[in-house]
């Protein structure tokens, strides 16, 4: 029997496209970047403290969203909301651990959307805040209540 020409076996072992490996490498940078700003807004609240960090955090923030589409502003904003949240309502871990990953991921998503309805221009100075203080007002109310939960006025 005839080998068949057409089977390549040179191929990668991974089976990636070289493209998207190289497209997954070029965002590292702005997920590291994302998770730095939500950390900073972390250690800013209580058990840490160290309140100064969350004007870092607001700074860093901004430059993320400075100039970017609304999909890229969702995404960014998550991704630091993710960074922020999950820390910071860890001790959501004693009531529900499924509770917690839930909730973190709902706020984190909340955050998202007001980094995405703002507008990527100098305007966003403005809106932004209103924004984040809509997401803000949402997640006091719902699901919980009433419970202020790791927020900016901590």
């Amino acid at each position: 029997m005839a080998a068949d020409s057409s089977v390549r076996t040179d191929a990668p072992e991974d089976n990636t496209p070289a493209r998207t490996r190289s497209s997954i490498r070029s965002r590292l940078p702005i997920l590291a970047a994302c998770i730095g700003t939500g950390l900073l807004i972390t250690f800013s609240l209580p058990p840490w403290g160290w309140w100064p960090l969350l004007f870092a955090g607001i700074f860093c923030l901004d430059r993320l969203l400075a100039g970017r589409p609304a999909a890229s502003r969702f995404w960014r904003g998550w991704f630091v909301a993710t960074a922020w949240l999950f820390p910071s309502m860890g001790w959501m871990v004693f009531l529900s651990a499924p509770g917690w990953i839930a909730a973190s991921a709902i706020f984190a998503t909340y955050f998202g959307a007001a980094c995405a309805v703002a507008p990527a221009s100098r305007w966003r100075w403005v809106a932004l805040p209103g924004a984040v203080m809509l997401a803000e007002v949402l997640r006091w109310s719902w699901p919980f209540g009433g419970a202020p939960l790791a927020s900016f006025a901590i």
